[in-house]
Formats: structure tokens, C-alpha cells, sequence
């Protein structure tokens, strides 16, 4: 949400921008070439890109993720909402979604589940509460905490 106003709403607004608005994952897919990361076998499960997850539909998200070696990614099936609603709406209809969602992702089999926004991550954790989804065995993870425990640190980073 923040990136897509930053990007789309305060360039008409603001005399003089001068920003180049990119999603972490645009920025790291443009510098792959210094990202190694280590093999690991392991299937996870990315939520399909959509207007909110790709907005410049670069799919810059499974082009990082195609950077770690021996790594599956599957996608739950689409349909889900990017958002499931705002900050403060945990009423039952978005923890229906938010159920929905989590055991899609479970039924692909895969052992994690990657979020990449901050907010849907907070979301989806808030939800393990008691009376939601925490019968369900599938990790949910952050999508940069994922990518920085599988880096593999370079001469380029150490300085050697």
C-alpha cells in the first residue's frame, strides 16, 4: 500500500518528485547478480501475483526466488484478496479469507508459506490466535527473512 502511493499518488501531488518508488523485490531482482544464496531443499508457497503483489507485473517475486538453488515454489490457487481488509478489521469475514487462504496454501503440500508484504505477514500471524487457523501445519514466513537465512555471503560482502 505504501509503495503504491508512493509510486502512483504523490508524483501529481508533490511538485518536483524526483523518486524512484521500487519494491524490495524490484530493487534485489535488478541486483541479482550480486545475491548467491545457498541450495535448500524445500517447497514453498507463494500467493499469486496481482495488482497489490505485482502492480508493474515485472514478477519480480519468482524471478528472486528462481535465484535459490533446489527450491520448489507453488502458488495457491487464485482468487484470495492481497489485502483481506485493514488493520483493524479482524471481524469474521476477514478471518474466513484469511482461513480460506492459509488452507489453501496448506493443501499445496508445501512446508512454508512465503508473505512478502509486512502487513499481510502480521495478519496472517495474528491470525494463529485461538478460534482461527491454528490446526493447520503449514509455516508462515516472511518472504525477506526467508531470503536472508538462505544467503550465502560473498568476498564481495566481507570485504576480502
Amino acid at each position: 500500500d505504501c509503495m503504491f502511493t508512493l509510486a502512483n499518488r504523490y508524483p501529481g501531488r508533490i511538485p518536483d518528485w524526483d523518486f524512484d518508488v521500487v519494491s524490495l523485490t524490484d530493487y534485489l531482482t535488478r541486483h541479482n547478480g550480486k545475491l548467491v544464496f545457498m541450495p535448500t531443499r524445500e517447497t514453498v508457497v507463494v500467493q499469486p501475483p496481482d495488482r497489490y503483489t505485482d502492480p508493474d507485473e515485472t514478477d519480480s517475486l519468482r524471478k528472486l526466488l528462481a535465484r535459490v538453488p533446489d527450491l520448489e515454489v507453488l502458488e495457491v490457487k487464485p482468487g484470495h484478496p492481497s489485502t483481506f481488509g485493514g488493520w483493524g478489521q479482524f471481524d469474521n469475514v476477514s478471518r474466513q479469507m484469511e482461513t480460506a487462504f492459509v488452507k489453501d496454501a496448506e493443501s499445496t503440500g508445501a512446508a512454508k508459506l512465503l508473505v512478502p508484504g509486512t502487513r499481510v505477514l502480521v495478519r496472517l500471524l495474528e491470525g494463529r490466535r485461538p478460534g482461527s487457523w491454528e490446526t493447520t501445519s503449514i509455516k508462515i514466513t516472511g518472504l525477506y527473512t526467508f531470503l536472508a537465512t538462505r544467503h550465502a555471503v560473498s568476498a564481495e560482502f566481507t570485504g576480502a
